[in-house]
């Protein structure tokens, strides 16, 4: 049975406007278990970009995925104004805004989604019905109690539990056919490896630390690092697989984003830095080690059964374009070492009892 709450009737399609980045996505999983729990009966829509789709379209949470432009200049302004208006004849009832900007403020109020929930962030309060101020704790909290937090507005729950990932078929296929291409013993246990995050060296540890890790765990427990990237970071895995010789094997570019998540899905465990990989990785339930630099486990570490972090952290919100900053996440990640890593992944591991 469908219920009511006293305030407002049952929604009977709700469209949430997933975050732009892959680990954000994952983190934003929750929100759409709570829904789903809530409003079992109502037709749940996750709006993201392209890539990103692979992440929702095989989640039991979700009915429909609808792929947006990415905002940013005229053109995609333009190109968000007709998609909203595209969806006015689906009679939506809710709409979840979990992106901060306002171009996706406009997007949602041309939907004509009758309930506009948001963060009151970038100016865009005028577009929607329930704006919500960020308080500093909501700031502070962890990436997924933000996404949350927007739920109480429709009376759901917010307990926030790990988030869970089905990897579509077509990536199980994607990823067996390019593990099929390597020259891998039967039995050989594979470390999938993130290097590269979208942040790029404000974020990223060394290449020659990630070779040495991979080389030492190959050399001293016969594991084989997959290391994955996109295309442009071919050269960048490269050097880490230089460095670990037969311990590696060079997968940039090898999959798109189905294929990444089958590669993730085949892998027996994750070592990567605080981008996509580890919260892809955790909600797998594979052992995940996370490198910090400057930013700050407590607001986006992976959020799985077998999850350790290594590296300091401490700044909650930095301005990653900062020269002042970006040089502060480049000592603090120069000050983690491979011992480190390989020290966090032995014991994960045996955690995991792999």
């Amino acid at each position: 049975m469908s219920h009511h709450t006293d305030t407002q009737p049952t929604p009977k399609t709700i469209l949430v406007r997933a975050p732009n980045w892959l680990g954000d996505c994952v983190m934003a999983l929750p929100v759409f278990r709570r829904l789903r729990e809530t409003f079992p009966t109502a037709s749940i829509l996750a709006a993201c970009r392209p890539h990103l789709a692979d992440c929702f379209s095989a989640s039991p949470d979700v009915d429909e995925v609808i792929t947006c432009p990415p905002s940013g200049g005229l053109k995609t302004l333009l190109a968000l104004w007709n998609e909203g208006c595209a969806l006015k004849s689906r009679n939506i009832d809710a709409g979840i805004l979990l992106t901060n900007s306002f171009s996706s403020g406009l997007w949602l109020w041309r939907t004509g989604a009758k309930q506009r929930i948001g963060f009151s962030r970038d100016g865009r309060g005028l577009f929607l019905t329930t704006s919500v101020a960020p308080t500093k704790e909501i700031l502070a909290a962890h990436q997924a109690d933000y996404y949350l937090y927007l739920l109480t507005k429709l009376g759901a729950s917010t307990m926030l539990d790990n988030p869970v990932l089905v990897v579509p078929e077509k990536g199980r296929k994607e990823a067996a056919q390019v593990l099929a291409g390597l020259d891998l013993k039967p039995g050989t246990k594979t470390i999938a490896m993130a290097p590269v995050s979208a942040y790029g060296p404000v974020k990223d540890w060394l290449p020659e630390r990630y070779g040495e890790v991979a080389k030492r765990l190959y050399e001293t427990a016969g594991w084989v690092s997959l290391v994955t990237g996109l295309a442009k970071d071919k050269d960048r895995c490269q050097q880490i697989c230089d460095v670990a010789g037969k311990g590696a094997r060079n997968l940039a570019g090898a999959t798109g984003m189905s294929g990444f998540l089958g590669l993730m899905d085949a892998a027996d465990a994750f070592i990567g830095g605080d981008s996509g990989g580890s919260h892809v990785a955790a909600a797998l339930q594979k052992p995940t080690v996370a490198i910090f630099g400057i930013t700050e486990p407590s607001r986006t570490h992976a959020l799985g059964k077998f999850v350790k972090n290594v590296g300091r952290g401490g700044m909650v919100t930095p301005d990653l374009k900062d020269p002042a900053v970006q040089q502060q996440a480049r000592e603090a990640l120069a000050a983690i070492s491979a011992s480190d890593v390989v020290a966090a992944f032995t014991e994960v591991c045996e955690q995991a009892s792999l």
